[in-house]
């Protein structure tokens, strides 16, 4: 199997998790713009970030409902481009924090699969991190795939979140994670919007 069938196995089985739950703020948007993509291959430069280094214990304590793609993901990420915001140094983000997260794009202008606007992939944060309050105009809907983050949303208190939880971002609304003594794998999307700038606090 090529690195792009494997990405395209990657995204049907994340189609069929979220279609288990449509009734969910945003899933329906996701689906209906994840339908429009055509999942074109195409070349991409393989980047490693330090922060894979939590990748296999990520995908250990991952729920059992993503078993599959979990092990797909460990055999897919090193054909894949991790990347970082250039603006997320650790004088803003904290200390280490870029040691400790990475997203990579399965659908994208980085992906596996192209697009132009629309965004499917993994965010990777280690352990002990605060992703700090942040926003941007593309809605933005994520999935942990482990128990034991905690999430915020337009300057509200951090709540726990379930593993396979929906949590829904529309544009502009601010949010922000931490992670406790684990490592947190998520599934991303951005569905529109995806050339616009990420804003931080000033």
């Amino acid at each position: 199997m090529t690195p792009y069938d494997m990405a395209r196995k990657t995204v049907a089985e994340i189609a069929h998790y979220l279609d288990m739950h449509r009734s969910d703020d945003g899933v329906e948007e996701t689906l209906r713009h994840l339908a429009l993509q055509p999942q074109h291959p195409q070349a991409v430069s393989c980047a490693q970030k330090p922060v894979l280094r939590h990748l296999r214990q990520a995908v250990a304590n991952a729920d059992p409902a993503f078993s599959e793609l979990g092990a797909a993901l460990l055999q897919l990420h090193g054909f894949m481009k991790w990347s970082q915001n250039p603006k997320y140094t650790d004088a803003i983000m904290g200390a280490g924090f870029t040691e400790n997260y990475a997203w990579g794009e399965i659908i994208g202008q980085e992906g596996l699969l192209s697009s132009q606007d629309f965004i499917l992939g993994f965010l990777i944060l280690g352990p002990g991190q605060h992703y700090i309050d942040h926003w941007h105009k593309a809605p933005e809907l994520y999935v942990p795939m482990n128990a034991g983050s905690m999430w915020s949303k337009n300057e509200g208190a951090f709540m726990a979140r379930r593993s396979g939880e929906i949590i829904w971002h529309p544009s502009m609304a601010k949010h922000a994670m931490k992670t406790g003594a684990a490592p947190m794998l998520a599934i991303y999307a951005w569905t529109k919007d995806t050339n616009g700038e990420i804003y931080l606090p000033s």
